[in-house]
Protein backbone atom coordinates (compact mmCIF):
# COMPACT_ATOMS: atom_id res chain seq x y z
CA UNK A 1 0.00 0.00 0.00
CA UNK A 2 1.59 3.44 -1.33
CA UNK A 3 2.09 5.92 1.74
CA UNK A 4 -0.29 8.70 2.28
CA UNK A 5 0.77 12.32 1.21
CA UNK A 6 0.14 14.87 3.74
CA UNK A 7 -2.68 17.01 3.62
CA UNK A 8 -2.77 20.07 4.82
CA UNK A 9 -6.11 21.42 6.16
CA UNK A 10 -6.97 24.70 4.72
CA UNK A 11 -6.39 26.80 1.24
CA UNK A 12 -2.63 27.03 0.36
CA UNK A 13 -3.08 29.92 -1.89
CA UNK A 14 -5.23 32.25 1.60
CA UNK A 15 -2.42 31.27 3.48
CA UNK A 16 0.50 32.04 0.97
CA UNK A 17 -1.49 35.67 0.08
CA UNK A 18 -1.92 36.76 4.19
CA UNK A 19 1.90 36.24 4.77
CA UNK A 20 2.78 37.93 1.15
CA UNK A 21 0.39 40.69 2.39
CA UNK A 22 2.65 41.12 5.89
CA UNK A 23 5.52 40.75 4.31
CA UNK A 24 4.42 43.78 1.81
CA UNK A 25 3.09 45.78 4.58
CA UNK A 26 6.45 44.86 6.91
CA UNK A 27 8.96 45.65 4.58
CA UNK A 28 7.36 48.06 2.49
CA UNK A 29 6.99 50.33 5.81
CA UNK A 30 10.67 49.67 6.36
CA UNK A 31 11.83 50.98 3.18
CA UNK A 32 9.86 54.51 4.24
CA UNK A 33 11.15 54.86 7.22
CA UNK A 34 14.79 53.95 5.73
CA UNK A 35 14.18 56.44 2.66
CA UNK A 36 12.31 59.20 5.32
CA UNK A 37 15.36 61.53 5.25
CA UNK A 38 14.92 61.53 1.36
CA UNK A 39 11.38 63.09 1.59
CA UNK A 40 8.19 61.82 1.17
CA UNK A 41 7.73 61.24 -2.51
CA UNK A 42 11.32 59.29 -2.26
CA UNK A 43 9.97 57.11 0.94
CA UNK A 44 6.77 56.49 -1.32
CA UNK A 45 8.44 55.28 -4.06
CA UNK A 46 10.83 53.02 -2.33
CA UNK A 47 8.06 51.57 0.08
CA UNK A 48 5.91 51.08 -3.34
CA UNK A 49 8.66 49.18 -4.85
CA UNK A 50 9.72 47.20 -1.33
CA UNK A 51 6.35 45.69 -0.58
CA UNK A 52 5.72 44.87 -4.03
CA UNK A 53 8.86 43.05 -4.07
CA UNK A 54 8.31 41.19 -0.92
CA UNK A 55 5.20 40.76 -1.87
CA UNK A 56 5.23 38.70 -5.23
CA UNK A 57 8.23 36.97 -3.72
CA UNK A 58 6.84 35.92 -0.28
CA UNK A 59 4.01 34.44 -2.40
CA UNK A 60 6.08 32.65 -4.45
CA UNK A 61 8.45 31.25 -1.67
CA UNK A 62 5.72 30.11 0.47
CA UNK A 63 3.30 28.26 -2.26
CA UNK A 64 6.67 26.27 -3.04
CA UNK A 65 7.31 25.65 0.31
CA UNK A 66 3.84 24.29 0.57
CA UNK A 67 4.47 22.69 -2.15
CA UNK A 68 7.26 20.97 -0.92
CA UNK A 69 5.82 20.41 2.23
CA UNK A 70 3.03 18.45 -0.23
CA UNK A 71 5.77 15.98 -2.08
CA UNK A 72 6.43 14.47 1.28
CA UNK A 73 4.66 10.67 1.48
CA UNK A 74 4.93 11.57 5.74
CA UNK A 75 4.59 14.51 7.24
CA UNK A 76 7.94 14.46 8.64
CA UNK A 77 9.59 14.14 4.64
CA UNK A 78 7.12 16.67 3.88
CA UNK A 79 8.80 19.10 7.00
CA UNK A 80 12.17 18.13 5.63
CA UNK A 81 11.94 18.67 1.85
CA UNK A 82 10.03 22.17 2.48
CA UNK A 83 12.54 23.42 5.02
CA UNK A 84 15.61 22.24 3.48
CA UNK A 85 14.10 22.54 0.08
CA UNK A 86 13.13 25.58 0.03
CA UNK A 87 15.61 27.96 1.54
CA UNK A 88 18.33 25.77 -0.72
CA UNK A 89 16.16 27.07 -3.80
CA UNK A 90 16.43 30.60 -2.37
CA UNK A 91 19.78 30.62 -2.16
CA UNK A 92 20.77 29.73 -5.28
CA UNK A 93 18.03 32.12 -7.19
CA UNK A 94 19.84 34.42 -4.96
CA UNK A 95 23.31 34.00 -5.28
CA UNK A 96 22.36 33.36 -9.43
CA UNK A 97 21.06 36.50 -9.83
CA UNK A 98 23.67 38.17 -7.90
CA UNK A 99 26.37 36.67 -9.81
CA UNK A 100 25.11 37.13 -13.20
CA UNK A 101 24.17 41.18 -11.64
CA UNK A 102 28.38 41.14 -11.01
CA UNK A 103 27.31 42.16 -7.40
CA UNK A 104 31.07 42.94 -5.90
CA UNK A 105 30.15 41.34 -2.66
CA UNK A 106 27.96 38.53 -3.15
CA UNK A 107 28.36 36.88 0.18
CA UNK A 108 27.56 39.79 2.33
CA UNK A 109 24.66 41.14 -0.23
CA UNK A 110 23.17 37.97 0.37
CA UNK A 111 23.22 36.61 3.56
CA UNK A 112 21.21 38.73 5.69
CA UNK A 113 17.88 38.38 3.18
CA UNK A 114 19.25 34.42 2.86
CA UNK A 115 19.18 34.03 6.54
CA UNK A 116 15.75 35.66 7.37
CA UNK A 117 14.69 33.29 4.47
CA UNK A 118 15.35 30.62 6.06
CA UNK A 119 14.42 30.84 9.30
CA UNK A 120 11.18 31.74 8.08
CA UNK A 121 10.84 29.18 5.86
CA UNK A 122 11.73 26.44 8.55
CA UNK A 123 9.08 28.15 11.08
CA UNK A 124 6.58 27.87 8.29
CA UNK A 125 7.22 24.86 7.22
CA UNK A 126 7.14 23.39 11.32
CA UNK A 127 3.85 25.09 11.79
CA UNK A 128 2.53 23.17 8.69
CA UNK A 129 3.66 19.94 9.75
CA UNK A 130 2.33 20.83 13.41
CA UNK A 131 -1.20 21.75 11.56
CA UNK A 132 -1.03 18.48 9.06
CA UNK A 133 0.07 16.17 11.98
CA UNK A 134 -3.20 17.76 14.58
CA UNK A 135 -5.58 17.61 11.47
CA UNK A 136 -4.49 13.93 10.64
CA UNK A 137 -4.95 12.72 14.19
CA UNK A 138 -8.48 14.47 14.46
CA UNK A 139 -9.57 12.33 11.38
Amino acid sequence: MAAQVPRIPGRSSARAALVAIAAAALYGSWAAAANWSAGLHHAARASLVQALLSFVSTLCIVMILEWLFGLGRTLLRGFLLAAVGTPALVCAATLSAHAAARTPNILATSLPPILIGSVFGAFYAYRLYLVARRSERGA
